[in-house]
């Protein structure tokens, strides 16, 4: 007995783990937790343990630096505030245990699962929102440049519906500073669930970013203006991780 703890003991003497970043997925998918295991000399049977959940386990590691990635038993849509890390080795015979705790203060993401919307075959729309988007016009201080056509999960409020009225298509009115094609993507303007919507959303978000499209998002009352990049991006996807409503889908 007493050899096994100066073995335990020495095993995982001068061990050293330090947090590296946490990495987000989109649903089904886990979240990540990038680590980097550094020691001095060989270590043997390292498990690495989560909410009593085996993350990893290390039968030997080499006296190096190293990056390692651990799944989380995170998977479905959410934001999760991460606990601590219990870092255990029982060798050499089993008899006794080693171990210690990373405290982690992090929170991280599983975005909502990307899904494609489907065209919609059925618009409504009220009279009163009626405009004419032939012909030059101001909106707030930006001119009008032209019509487009429409694209799920644009805002219904710059359709132009005198032209819908004649041609049956929806066309959306662009103005000068939406000239690069900018989108407004809005829930409310999606059909489906709620998990269904920020799924939609999920995809549209994800596409445009990967696109170079700059847009925006309406999500209930959490509005992001119109931006692009990666900062922008992180920004919506979490948004969307974060949501909750209570309604009868």
């Amino acid at each position: 007995m007493i050899f096994s703890l100066l073995l335990g003991y020495n095993n995982v003497r001068g061990l050293a783990l330090s947090y590296k970043r946490h990495i987000a997925n989109y649903a089904p998918q886990c979240a990540q937790l990038e680590l980097e295991l550094s020691t001095d000399t060989i270590c043997q049977s390292l498990q690495f343990i989560y909410e009593k959940k085996i993350l990893a386990t290390f039968d030997e590691t080499t006296p190096t630096s190293q990056l390692i990635h651990l799944d989380l038993p995170m998977d479905q849509r959410g934001a999760y505030p991460l606990q601590r890390l219990k870092i255990i080795s029982h060798y050499p015979f089993g008899l006794v245990s080693a171990w210690s705790y990373m405290q982690l203060t992090q929170t991280v993401f599983v975005y909502p699962q990307q899904r494609k919307p489907v065209q919609q075959e059925n618009h409504q729309h009220n009279k009163n929102s009626m405009d004419d988007g032939d012909q030059k016009n101001m909106h707030g201080s930006d001119e009008f440049d032209g019509l487009t056509p429409h694209q799920i999960g644009m805002n219904m409020k710059r359709v132009s519906w005198k032209h819908y009225a004649k041609t049956q298509q929806l066309m959306v009115k662009e103005f000068v500073n939406y000239s690069a094609q900018s989108v407004f993507f809005d829930f409310n303007q999606l059909q489906g669930s709620t998990e269904s919507r920020l799924q939609q959303l999920s995809y549209l978000i994800s596409q445009a970013y990967l696109q170079g499209t700059t847009y925006g998002l309406q999500l209930e009352s959490i509005s992001f203006e119109v931006s692009e990049g990666k900062e922008h991006c992180k920004n919506c996807l979490e948004a969307l991780s974060r949501f909750s409503k209570i309604a009868k889908d």
